[in-house]
């Protein structure tokens, strides 16, 4: 079996090479960044309010505990609890913080709470795997939904997004509200969300969140629905890029087998 998703496919279309040693060596990066390490934690926090909305928790109690979720992952991800960072350490993840998170937690609840509450929660964290083409049953595109919701009795899959991109009139800037049409990730969601449920299937709804030093009650949802045509236009684009893929891996495969792959040039996966 042949399983590919979006970082991959997106990876190697920024770089080949940045795709070889991540994707095939297994390379990290030495640190972590903020930006990433807050989307995550902030994922953890509406893993927790999504699914709790209809509890009898209050917003101020649902807003906490979405916020102990956030510390954990912020944990586990290798950064200090914030009563345990230093200076520099503050410093360096400036208004990605634990404070900032909170407040964003008691704004989302209070603007978010009604609406989730019309809806049924199906699945949170939501991996799926689906064929991407009908001539090789061995390829398939692997995800993981945040979230499937039933939202007047269609199945949509919620995508949560951080954006620092702020605009005073509005609170997001065009660049994040127009930056999901065309969006291979959310049309690889939507790819998945048709196979898996068919007529049912309706769009994906973008669950947009501004994070911001000052400014801490902006969200955004964002209903991304996609024509059949441009679906399959997806699938071709997508399946072009594996071909493109796994030709490097041949090419690598070949010069081990001629005894070629130590010199002193990767001849596959260019930069």
């Amino acid at each position: 079996m042949r399983y590919y998703d979006n970082t991959r496919l997106s990876t190697h279309e920024i770089c080949p090479r940045k795709f070889y040693f991540r994707h095939r060596r297994h390379l990290r990066p030495a640190t972590l960044q903020a930006p990433l390490v807050f989307g995550a934690a902030w994922h953890s926090g509406m893993d927790v309010i999504w699914p709790g909305a209809k509890s009898d928790l209050s917003d101020t109690e649902l807003a906490e505990a979405a916020l102990f979720a956030f510390n954990k992952e912020w944990v586990d991800r290798g950064l200090p609890h914030v009563s345990d960072m230093t200076d520099e350490q503050l410093d360096e993840v400036g208004f990605r913080n634990a404070g900032v998170a909170l407040d964003m937690f008691y704004s989302y609840v209070e603007q978010r709470r009604d609406f989730i509450r019309k809806l049924e929660v199906d699945y949170v964290e939501l991996p799926f795997a689906v064929p991407l083409d009908p001539d090789d049953a061995s390829l398939f595109y692997i995800g993981r939904m945040d979230k499937l919701v039933t939202w007047e009795g269609a199945k949509w899959p919620v995508e949560h997004k951080t954006t620092s991109e702020y605009k005073k009139d509005g609170g997001f800037r065009a660049s994040f509200l127009e930056a999901f049409s065309p969006n291979s990730q959310i049309d690889g969601y939507d790819h998945g969300n048709h196979m898996l449920h068919g007529h049912n299937a309706k769009g994906v709804l973008v669950d947009g969140a501004l994070v911001h030093r000052t400014v801490h009650d902006k969200f955004c949802f964002i209903p991304v629905e996609r024509d059949i045509l441009m679906l399959e236009a997806w699938l071709w684009e997508t399946r072009e890029k594996v071909k493109r893929i796994e030709a490097d891996d041949l090419t690598i495969l070949k010069l081990r087998e001629d005894g070629k792959d130590k010199d002193n040039i990767l001849r596959a996966f260019p930069k």
